[in-house]
């Protein structure tokens, strides 16, 4: 009678028990890595912890981040799939072969676009105005390898996120519920997993519920894979942080230009970023508009 509490009629682990396993395996994983690097800098007399406290964060402290989620999280997925998923990397959406990566830059100039109107609707509204940063300040050289690793940097970021909470999350919880459901839930924790971030509040909390339910959105609806979800990420972040110099969830990078933004929060989203500002609604309305086509095939499959 108790098997019933943990094992599926086909034997298999239930989805919340593997769920509560995985997300024990990528804490455990993560901080077994970061730990290492701890041991590593402290050795080479390297204070990176700093680096990655600070509200306007170094390049250095986000690719170290990066890096280690984003191998973490892939330990974390192979360790799953190796000893209670029953699921392939496919079914995470997570085959990357190369219409992955064609599905991956649409979305990358998607998410470009949609921070772009964003500028364009704060700039309207005399909320925003930029001045040179390092695209007018720094040798081009300088700059061209600072951008090349920040397109880096949020490449990682972008795959690691939706790997886990459109990949792994929506993917599981779908199999047990519907997806709206499974939707709204990864879309939770996708914006609690952000509490830690300077300047979160409830406004940021909702923002980034909204940006999980788009993500989760356009999961749904793409058969073919993460690649246009982690592309939209990948491009939202690179352009939102570094080319128009807002900040990143609460972090301040080092943009090409710097956007001066002033206003009332509840609009601009003040310091934590335009995730915590109405004016993502305008993003978000400009990405599904562009990528309507693109999904319209697989919601006509889904209905058939």
């Amino acid at each position: 009678m108790w098997r019933g509490w943990f094992f599926t009629p086909q034997g298999h682990w239930r989805v919340g028990w593997r769920v509560a396993f995985t997300a024990l395996a990528w804490m455990a994983i993560t901080l077994a890595l970061s730990t290492l690097l701890a041991v590593l800098a402290v050795l080479q007399k390297v204070d990176w912890l700093a680096q990655v406290q600070a509200q306007r964060m170094s390049l250095l402290g986000f690719m170290l981040l990066a890096a280690i989620s984003a191998l973490a999280t892939g330990l974390t997925l192979a360790v799953a799939r190796r000893f209670w998923e029953p699921a392939t990397w496919a079914d995470w959406g997570l085959d990357m072969r190369s219409p992955w990566w064609c599905d991956a830059l649409l979305g990358f100039a998607v998410g470009g676009l949609m921070m772009m109107a964003l500028a364009v609707a704060l700039y309207l509204t005399g909320h925003a105005r930029w001045q040179p940063g390092l695209w007018g300040r720094a040798p081009w050289p300088q700059a061209a390898t600072l951008t090349l690793l920040w397109l880096v940097t949020f490449a990682l970021v972008g795959w690691y996120e939706e790997a886990l909470m459109r990949g792994y999350v929506y993917g599981t919880l779908a199999q047990g519920m519907p997806r709206w459901a499974a939707a709204v839930l990864s879309a939770l924790v996708f914006a609690a997993l952000h509490t830690d971030n300077p300047a979160f509040g409830p406004r940021a909390f909702v923002g980034l519920f909204a940006a999980g339910l788009f993500f989760a959105a356009v999961r749904g609806f793409t058969p073919w894979g993460l690649g246009l979800p982690v592309g939209v990420h990948w491009g939202w972040n690179f352009f939102e942080g570094v080319v128009l110099g807002f900040p990143v969830s609460g972090l301040n990078l080092t943009p090409w230009w710097q956007a001066q933004v002033q206003g009332p929060a509840w609009w601009t989203g003040g310091a934590f970023g335009p995730e915590a500002g109405l004016v993502l609604a305008v993003a978000l309305a400009v990405g599904w508009f562009l990528l309507r086509e693109r999904l319209r095939p697989a919601v006509e499959e889904g209905r058939a």
